[in-house]
């Protein structure tokens, strides 16, 4: 077990800014001495943001906010990739941390305890210093998110009806609005606050909801109803892409689509395509990780609370339909982040709460 006392609150912070350093010279060294240059999601973000006329609409709002801070005199590519480096490389930390404490931690008293090492974990998911290299939308939207399951967070708390009614009134116009940065992310939202309550009734366990949700999958591919991701991803998946997998799910049947669809899903969200070292290096420090926190949920799933329940279904919905219509690794490792991080403070709350809290009569 790890030894959290082990590392004083001095020492932690000390380790969280020595981290911080390191990511800020990298950041400088790759964005202002190599020039580098992220997509070219970023180059259409940028010509969007300062075209004259005023952007009231576009595939997602990333662009519209960009463009409204331009005709304000605000806006500049670098300086916002500045910002950007610095979300991922303090304020989620910190958000993270502070939602996986307030579920976490009982004793007040004791919260910086916990705070500083899980920040300097948080610090360590490569991807957040990846997408803060230019002006691409995914540390925008995973701020955005980790705000949305902050608010749920105290929603689920609250006991009082009338400041819980309008939590989830705040909410539900949250999942709403996050349509617009990726259709599919506040589908997944959306569905989540509907049928997340159900999951904590006792006739629910692992094994039924698996039964249910294959059901499920099943009907909603005979009946056509994911026919559009189907399509996207092609008859035989996608036709370039330098990690493009090559499996379609087209024209199956039922066995078929399962097993390829559980197949994918290996693949993908849990990085098992290792085609090149560049892929075997993502998958020791991203999905080891991850896979480590999924076991690490399933012995421990009879200790998983209301909270923990919500972010575990949302992280399965959004997983179902990315999973279903992408077929590209390299574009898995942009969507994946927002199964990972939900996942990963489950089992943040998870392992303070049953080796810290539970067992720490001093705590």
């Amino acid at each position: 077990m790890l030894n959290m006392k082990f590392f004083t609150y001095k020492s932690a912070i000390l380790i969280f800014l020595l981290l911080f350093i390191i990511k800020s010279i990298i950041f400088f060294i790759i964005k202002f001495f190599l020039n580098y240059k992220n997509t070219a999601d970023a180059d259409l973000y940028d010509t969007l943001a300062t075209q004259y006329d005023i952007l009231d609409n576009s595939v997602n709002d990333w662009p519209v906010w960009l463009n409204y801070l331009n005709h304000l005199g605000l806006y500049d590519r670098d300086i916002i990739t500045f910002f950007l480096f610095l979300t991922s490389s303090l304020v989620l930390p910190f958000l993270i941390a502070t939602i996986i404490e307030k579920s976490a931690v009982i004793k007040f008293y004791k919260k910086n305890r916990f705070f500083w090492h899980i920040g300097i974990i948080v610090s360590l998911y490569p991807m957040f210093l990846l997408f803060s290299f230019d002006i691409t939308r995914d540390i925008v939207m995973m701020l955005l998110f980790c705000i949305y399951i902050y608010i749920v967070q105290i929603m689920i708390k609250e006991k009082v009806f009338v400041l819980k009614s309008i939590y989830i009134l705040i909410i539900l116009a949250f999942s709403i609005y996050m349509f617009e940065w990726r259709e599919y992310l506040g589908a997944a939202l959306l569905t989540t606050l509907i049928f997340y309550k159900f999951l904590t009734f006792k006739f629910f366990n692992f094994w039924i909801v698996t039964i249910i949700y294959l059901i499920i999958l099943c009907i909603a591919y005979k009946l056509g109803l994911i026919d559009v991701l189907l399509l996207y991803r092609g008859e035989n998946g996608f036709s370039n892409g330098s990690s493009t997998i090559g499996i379609g799910l087209l024209n199956k049947n039922l066995i078929e689509f399962i097993i390829l669809y559980l197949y994918s899903m290996l693949l993908q969200l849990f990085g098992f395509y290792l085609v090149n070292i560049g892929a075997i290096i993502l998958f020791l420090i991203e999905s080891v990780p991850f896979i480590f926190a999924v076991v690490y949920i399933f012995k421990n799933r009879m200790k998983l609370d209301e909270f923990e329940l919500f972010l575990l279904l949302f992280s399965l919905l959004y997983m179902t339909v990315w999973v279903i219509g992408n077929d590209n690794l390299g574009t898995a490792m942009r969507l994946r982040m927002f199964n990972y991080i939900p996942v990963l403070i489950v089992f943040g709350i998870l392992f303070i709460k049953k080796n810290y809290i539970i067992k720490d009569s001093k705590l």
